[in-house]
């Protein structure tokens, strides 16, 4: 629930799903109850249908120490069109619920995704460190896990934390967070240019500042599925 003016105008902010289900045909209906809405207030809201879709998350272990809510970064899936070109499916996106002692003790989607595989996907669960890790590997996918934007990485610059993406979907943002299959990093800063020997690239560097999002420390940091 979100408050706007008062509790007498509060609204349903959001769904979010613990199980996006499987075997529909056509779109269930979405059904609203309890609250006390106003006359005429109640919330209306539509379910879409897709095909590959993300089941339930498991979590291996909830980490300790938590004092806000982590984000939770999902891979990116992308259908190959032609040599030069791939179209970037409806991707997954997921907010992690942290208990009262500290744990991560759910992940919930707002996004259940569509195009994957049992294979094909790796969460990514907020550290409650700020340690940077991991190195980014060209032609690897990267996604911002704000803006939900993602890109083709061009080239990593370990030593100065500098990173060069290509055919972004959308425009990233400073301050957010981009993860790939191993790294993570909070971005600091946004330059675009586009390069010329490279058709159809749209180029953005990124500079970073130090932003654990894999803890390591825990047995498995991932969750299952």
């Amino acid at each position: 629930m979100t408050s706007r003016t008062g509790l007498q105008n509060q609204a349903v902010d959001r769904i979010l799903l613990t199980n996006p289900g499987t075997g529909y045909t056509t779109p269930p209906q979405v059904v609203f109850s309890g609250g006390s809405p106003v006359s005429g207030g109640v919330a209306i809201a539509t379910a879409v249908i897709a095909e590959s879709v993300l089941g339930p998350v498991g979590i291996t272990t909830g980490g300790q120490g938590y004092n806000f809510t982590p984000t939770v970064g999902i891979t990116s899936v992308w259908i190959q069109q032609s040599n030069e070109t791939a179209e970037l499916l409806w991707n997954a996106q997921a907010e992690a619920v942290v208990s009262a002692a500290g744990t991560v003790k759910e992940i919930r989607y707002s996004n259940a995704g569509a195009g994957y595989t049992n294979t094909n996907a790796v969460v990514a669960i907020g550290s409650v460190t700020s340690n940077f890790f991991g190195e980014f590997e060209q032609n690897e996918i990267v996604k911002g896990v704000s803006t939900g934007t993602s890109a083709y990485v061009d080239s990593w610059n370990t030593a100065d934390n500098i990173l060069k993406v290509i055919i972004p979907t959308g425009h990233f943002a400073v301050g957010e967070i981009i993860v790939g299959a191993g790294a993570s990093y909070r971005i600091q800063s946004v330059s675009s240019d586009v390069d010329g020997d490279k058709e159809f690239a749209t180029n953005e560097t990124f500079e970073f500042e130090a932003d654990q999002i894999l803890d390591f420390s825990e047995r498995n940091p991932f969750g299952e599925f």
